[in-house]
């Protein structure tokens, strides 16, 4: 079942299932995005499952620090938790072929669509992960700021961003690693994550993986919910100040335009 908020209001065409909610909240936070918050086919693997929470607390998170959001529209939520299919013609934005980004429509709106998004220019994109009992309940991923702006940048990012999450998180109970297996970043295969993109286009970024329980207690606890994100904000200004220090090595693909 849908929250509330994020029930439809009428059937949607085609068009309006595809294009991507791009929200302000108000001033020039962070941005947070829910990239696999419907069923996404991808090319010549299993279909990618929805993330449970993870569109909702993109939103909220945007929304108490005065951000921006992207997601996927409430009518295409509504289709694919009718259906439980795919979202027709959809791509996979953590999951393109670099000549395709150019294109795509959650791209496009990383470029264009939010010219207010911030002085911060600051991107997480949220996203799910199983509780397994050797893993943390959240991870942060740096690997396209890696890929893109080197280990001294990517390694301070992470620091930064983990120590302000801990600090929320480690007294509710819940665990973080700025080391782990998941970065956003392929290397095994020729595409393109959405921090991957996001980067090369002067976004300082992560990737946040929450397991269950964690988003479980994001969706149900407003006022944790509303630390995590006030503390992610905050630790904004230092993540993009480790970046800017270091002169980007050359990116290993076609840069965006």
């Amino acid at each position: 079942m849908l929250p509330t908020e994020l029930q439809p209001l009428m059937p949607p065409g085609q068009s309006e299932l595809l294009t991507v909610d791009m929200r302000q909240w108000g001033g020039s936070g962070p941005l947070f995005t829910a990239p696999h918050g419907v069923n996404l086919e991808r090319d010549d693997k299993p279909d990618h499952l929805p993330e449970d929470f993870t569109t909702y607390l993109a939103r909220a998170c945007a929304a108490s620090t005065s951000g921006s959001s992207l997601s996927w529209p409430v009518a295409a939520l509504a289709l694919v938790t009718a259906t439980e299919a795919p979202l027709p013609g959809a791509r996979d934005p953590n999951y393109l072929l670099f000549k395709e980004t150019e294109q795509n429509s959650w791209v496009v709106a990383l470029r264009h669509g939010l010219p207010d998004v911030g002085a911060s220019r600051m991107h997480f994109d949220v996203h799910s992960k199983r509780d397994l009992p050797d893993e943390r309940d959240c991870d942060v991923g740096v690997g396209a700021v890696r890929e893109h702006m080197g280990d001294e940048a990517a390694d301070a990012v992470a620091l930064q961003c983990s120590s302000a999450l801990e600090r929320v998180l480690d007294p509710a109970g819940f665990s973080v690693d700025n080391r782990p297996r998941l970065q956003g970043a392929w290397r095994s295969v020729l595409r393109c994550t959405l921090t991957q993109s996001s980067v090369r286009l002067g976004y300082t970024c992560v990737q946040l993986e929450l397991g269950y329980r964690l988003r479980q207690a994001l969706g149900r606890d407003r006022a944790l919910c509303m630390r995590v994100a006030a503390a992610l904000a905050a630790s904004a200004p230092a993540c993009i100040a480790a970046c800017r220090r270091v002169r980007p090595p050359e990116p290993p693909h076609t840069p965006l335009a």
